[in-house]
């Protein structure tokens, strides 16, 4: 079975190495780990894949691989999981790193650092260590190592070493530094995604950029916000921080969340009845993306015909004449740049779902905080609205975590991390 490489890089977004942009300034990290949150230094997201990729290119042994990919971790873990200047002896780290290895025959500390250095992930001096962005894999590389990588889980000798790294991969980085601070990169508006033209000359026959089932974080449910914070479905990244270098027009995917699209709606609205009904109107947008198979484009209709699907969606009273409703949150639609109609006749409707601007993450901060006071409140179920979340997960899932996972085996996707005083 061939190794997922994003799967590997999901603390990271599922991003390869190269479709990360950045120039990181390291912090001095000398005097034990840095503990601040990422909002002004430059995070460490180079994998230990990333960097044994280049190895297994130059051909480097297994004991250099694992000495370094286990390395690579416990530097990590050093700074606080950042790019950063270390002193040139660390004994806890030396300590840990002869425990990870055991008794087998992996390198010394000092070789795993000579294979850093070669790479261009490590700079070395006789007072110092600093943690660098080595050149990114190429195709190629990556290629190789998948290979070889594989290769050596279908040993019939299983190192210990090799177990050991698995479990401090995961501490290190889903659930250790490596993803606590891409994830703050994004709550403090440092990432920026670029979504290129589709490249007609591109073709991924291997799926070396096959986007696995762990690659990206799983999806959540009311209005689909995880514990890790709002943008799973996109890697973490913000629709306000999303850029194409097309603009967008009829026929592209709409990559807005329920949440998004709720809180245009609430702009500056407070209080429970400004969330019911911008949840309300966020219930008919989903209603009428179904028509559109969730990409701008217009429609005809008719209010009758509309208000017949949207009522069963709140549970409206059946046999009552709901058009007035209907009416009044279309126009809350247009308000908030989500639609635009027009009347090319008496009775027909024409409704075009445009592709829109997102609200800024403040404003889709100040959205989430009252939902989830106001369902906790009971009003979600007071309110009938366990079908609108219903179909709020199903346009997450079926269409903006499919297209963004379409866009990332695309190769579409570029994210750029901006500097702290420019996010």
């Amino acid at each position: 079975m061939r190794r997922i490489l994003r799967d590997t890089w999901s603390w990271r977004g599922g991003l390869a190495l190269d479709e990360l942009e950045y120039e990181p300034v390291p912090v001095d990290a000398r005097g034990g780990p840095v503990t601040e949150p990422a909002a002004r230094h430059w995070p460490l997201l180079v994998s230990s894949t990333d960097t044994v990729a280049l190895l297994h290119a130059r051909d480097a042994p297994r004991d250099v691989i694992l000495g370094v990919a286990g390395l690579h971790m416990l530097l990590i873990d050093r700074t606080g999981g950042y790019h950063a200047i270390l002193p040139r002896r660390m004994p806890e780290v030396e300590r840990r790193y002869d425990e990870l290895r055991g008794d087998e025959p992996v390198v010394a500390v000092e070789e795993a650092i000579d294979a850093m250095v070669e790479v261009g992930a490590l700079e070395r001096s006789p007072s110092r260590l600093v943690i660098l962005r080595p050149p990114a894999p190429t195709p190629s590389d990556l290629h190789v190592a998948r290979i070889r990588m594989d290769e050596a889980e279908e040993l019939p000798e299983v190192w210990p070493m090799s177990r050991r790294l698995q479990r401090l991969a995961w501490r290190v980085g889903p659930e250790g530094f490596a993803g606590q601070r891409f994830r703050e990169l994004a709550s403090f508006g440092r990432l920026r995604a670029t979504i290129a033209d589709p490249d007609p000359l591109f073709s991924d026959q291997d799926g070396l950029y096959h986007v696995g089932p762990a690659a990206l974080p799983p999806l959540s449910t009311a209005l689909n916000v995880g514990s890790d914070g709002p943008h799973g479905a996109r890697g973490w990244i913000s629709a306000h921080h999303l850029r194409f270098v097309s603009p967008p027009g009829v026929g592209s995917p709409i990559l807005l969340a329920a949440y998004e699209a709720a809180a245009l709606l609430l702009g500056g609205g407070v209080g429970a009845n400004a969330v019911r009904r911008a949840a309300r109107a966020t219930g008919l947008w989903l209603v009428l993306l179904e028509h559109v198979d969730g990409r701008a484009g217009a429609f005809d209709t008719t209010v009758a015909g509309l208000t017949a699907e949207f009522a069963p969606l709140l549970r409206l009273a059946a046999g009552g004449d709901h058009r007035s409703t209907v009416t009044a949150l279309l126009a809350d639609l247009e308000r908030a740049g989500l639609v635009r109609t027009e009347r090319p006749s008496r009775k027909t409707l024409r409704v075009h779902v445009l592709p829109v601007r997102a609200p800024d993450d403040e404003r889709t901060t100040s959205f989430l905080r009252q939902w989830s006071a106001w369902r906790m409140s009971g009003g979600e179920s007071a309110a009938g609205l366990d079908e609108l979340v219903v179909l709020a997960e199903r346009h997450l899932r079926d269409r903006v975590r499919r297209t963004w996972v379409d866009l990332l085996e695309a190769r579409r996707v570029r994210v750029e991390v901006r500097p702290p005083d420019d996010a």
